[in-house]
């Protein structure tokens, strides 16, 4: 049984977020963590809009990354949130 509080997307490294030797830069990374955080929001009933018409706001307290190898420009990336 999958886990409802697990959101789960593949997104491939384009070339122009990488440096002079085709690695991923780690702000391109953030912004992968950034739309993982709301797009698993969006999963769950609750979007951005949602939440501000709630006076809700939200608050990444916590954020892990596991690389085992610099990503480089096409590789796929597997980002999962819960």
């Amino acid at each position: 049984m999958k886990n409802p509080y697990t959101y789960v997307f593949w997104t491939e490294v384009p070339y122009y977020q990488c440096d002079v030797q085709g690695k991923m830069k780690l702000s391109w990374l953030l912004k992968v963590m950034e739309r993982a955080a709301g797009d698993h929001l969006t999963h769950l009933g609750l979007p951005y809009e949602t939440l501000y018409q709630e006076g809700i706001v939200f608050l990444l307290s916590k954020a892990g990354v596991r690389l085992y190898r610099c990503p480089t420009a096409a590789d796929v990336l597997r980002v999962e949130t819960a």
